[in-house]
């Protein structure tokens, strides 16, 4: 064979076994891609399935029954007296009241109340001791913010500093008082007697002070009646008082003049006509509703209303 016929010969060779690598390559990357398909149409009908487990809710699941107790646990005496103390410190740190005052006062108020409990029941004096702090608490209210806060602190020279207040408006410290005593004695009715300043209760009352001279000061409960023109003159005057409040008039008269006073109000209501010195005063604190005379002095007198009364009340002058 020449080499002319051995290079063609070669040539076919080396072409045919191309051809077969080729055909290979072929059928594998058929199979590689099969494999894919089928591999990623697992996977989608395995997360089909999983979406749809979810889908499906699973069944309700038989309930089991659980005891209750018949009634709730009561707390014990320590908690119910724990819960007593933390309700109260709340209260007081609420209304602004100092602890050491309000201490020393439910002291005073409850050995005027409970004289007679027995000491060796501890545990119902504790009790007894809460109620009534409680009720203290409550009546304190009826104090402005301010006079709450100044509780523990009055002195002698703040009550002769309130007393001139009144007098510039031409009232006396009698009227002060009155109206003062009005407020604490409804608030406190088991005190018979107007405290000192340097006992908790008085210090209550310089509290209802304060603020009877602020409300003077502003106007409030308090009114001047003009002087009358003639001879038989007739004033009326009428008004609404809450129980234990007040209401002062002014009147300028003459020495030597006629006054009849007739107030139309409950049996309860106290009436006061002080004289312009105070020397010649023609009731004091007086259940007395009428009153007529001649009068001693010239200058402004005062006719102080109270009411005593458990509930409101109108009246007329």
């Amino acid at each position: 064979m020449d080499k002319g016929t051995e290079k063609i010969t070669h040539i076919k060779e080396v072409t045919s076994r191309k051809k077969k690598l080729l055909g290979w390559g072929c059928l594998v990357k058929s199979l590689l891609w099969l494999s894919f398909v089928l591999g990623f149409g697992s996977l989608g009908w395995l997360g089909g399935k999983i979406w749809l487990a979810k889908q499906t809710p699973p069944p309700n699941p038989t309930p089991i029954p659980i005891p209750l107790p018949s009634s709730p646990t009561p707390f014990n005496d320590e908690q119910q007296e724990w819960k007593r103390q933390t309700d109260l410190r709340s209260q007081r740190l609420q209304l602004g009241i100092n602890s050491q005052f309000f201490q020393s006062l439910l002291d005073q108020v409850f050995a005027l109340e409970h004289p007679t409990l027995v000491v060796s029941q501890p545990l119902e004096i504790r009790r007894t001791r809460d109620a009534l702090a409680e009720q203290l608490l409550d009546r304190l209210e009826k104090l402005t913010e301010k006079a709450r806060k100044h509780l523990g602190s009055y002195t002698p020279e703040q009550l002769k500093d309130w007393t001139k207040q009144v007098n510039q408006l031409h009232l006396s410290s009698r009227t002060l008082f009155d109206l003062t005593d009005g407020a604490f004695f409804e608030t406190f009715p088991q005190v018979t007697r107007r405290p000192s300043l340097d006992q908790p209760l008085g210090q209550v009352w310089a509290g209802f002070a304060e603020d009877v001279v602020e409300n003077l000061n502003l106007g409030d409960r308090h009114g001047e009646i003009p002087v009358p023109t003639s001879a038989n003159t007739i004033i009326e005057r009428q008004g609404f008082l809450q129980p234990g409040e007040g209401q002062v008039y002014l009147i300028s008269l003459k020495a030597n003049s006629t006054l009849e006073i007739d107030l139309d109000a409950d049996q309860s209501t106290l009436l006061s006509v002080y004289s312009p010195t105070g020397q010649h005063n023609l009731l004091e604190d007086s259940p007395e509703i009428r009153w007529s005379g001649t009068l001693p002095e010239t200058g402004f007198y005062e006719l102080t209303i109270v009411s005593k009364s458990s509930q409101a009340l109108s009246y007329q002058l």
